[in-house]
């Protein structure tokens, strides 16, 4: 069985038009259940482009089956994903989860579709994804999959029994705060996660995918990449809900070929020292953290 995809679309006819194009150029589409959640528009402004934008949904062919989901209220990205990924995984073993803003290879459901079912049962792997931030891999480095210690929101899948472990309300956040070392173990993915989380935890963030990385870290587990990018994003424009015009630090470029699994991927610090590195924050956003949230 083919993993169903789960898409996820707001006001952007265009590149809603494009992500469809890209995933029917993939060979499994055509086998593929594609269910589309169309959230409702928050301004009167919106209610024309988020029309197009289900008008479009409703045109579409190719796939294995395809079911529309259309909110008459704006839930806002974060409820959008975290109810829909729920309601497909109620009804699935796996999932694929892509958003409106992203174009693929045509080999990147063949590979989605032989990571879920390769990595199953390896409790390491939370997450798959088929996008590679630009991050420098070492030329030693042995394996054409990698393992990072931070989840990925850029086209990725997972399994019922990972996404029924995470914690929304991170109950636990005020013990965490007051352990430095495990504050440390926790930004093994980043400088720019603890703040997104103290931010997501006072109100003035809302993301369900810092906490999606935090359910990683809590189980000591990973999300799964390719060595290279097999997604690229359209989204740059100023036109998304999480990046404004001129945001290059996720630019990458598709690279379409075949990627070897293996169980013997284990995390690489080489390579974590890189991901650090490309989310190092600046000394003006470490200065306004320590001040305005107290890291």
């Amino acid at each position: 069985m083919f993993a169903p995809i789960a898409l996820f679309c707001y006001n952007r006819p265009e590149h809603l038009r494009q992500t469809v194009r890209s995933l029917l150029r993939c060979p499994e589409s055509e086998f593929s259940p594609l269910y589309i959640f169309s959230d409702g528009p928050r301004t009167a402004e919106d209610e024309e482009k988020v029309k197009a934008v289900r008008e479009f949904a409703q045109s579409i062919r190719g796939f294995g089956s395809i079911e529309l989901n259309f909110s008459e209220n704006n839930r806002g990205l974060a409820a959008s994903i975290i109810r829909g990924v729920t309601q497909v995984l109620s009804m699935h073993d796996k999932i694929i989860v892509m958003e409106d803003d992203l174009l693929c290879t045509r080999d990147y459901l063949r590979f989605m579709n032989e990571s879920l079912q390769y990595y199953r049962n390896d409790v390491r792997v939370f997450s798959v994804s088929g996008y590679l931030y630009p991050i420098t891999i070492p030329d030693e480095y042995p394996h054409e999959v990698l393992l990072l210690a931070r989840g990925c929101s850029y086209g990725w899948g997972t399994w019922p029994d990972r996404w029924q472990k995470v914690d929304w309300e991170v109950k636990d956040f005020p013990e965490f705060m007051k352990n430095k070392p495990a504050q440390r173990e926790f930004m093994r993915g980043g400088e720019d996660l603890l703040p997104m989380l103290k931010k997501q935890q006072v109100g003035d963030l809302n993301s369900w995918a810092i906490r999606w990385t935090y359910a990683h870290y809590k189980h000591q587990a990973y999300n799964l990449h390719p060595r290279f990018s097999k997604l690229e994003s359209t989204g740059m424009d100023g036109s998304g809900t999480n990046f404004g015009k001129g945001t290059h630090r996720w630019d990458v470029q598709r690279v379409e070929r075949l990627t070897r699994l293996t169980k013997a991927v284990s995390p690489d610090e080489a390579i974590h020292k890189n991901l650090r590195r490309h989310f190092r924050l600046s000394l003006i956003r470490k200065l306004i953290n320590r001040f305005k949230y107290g890291i």
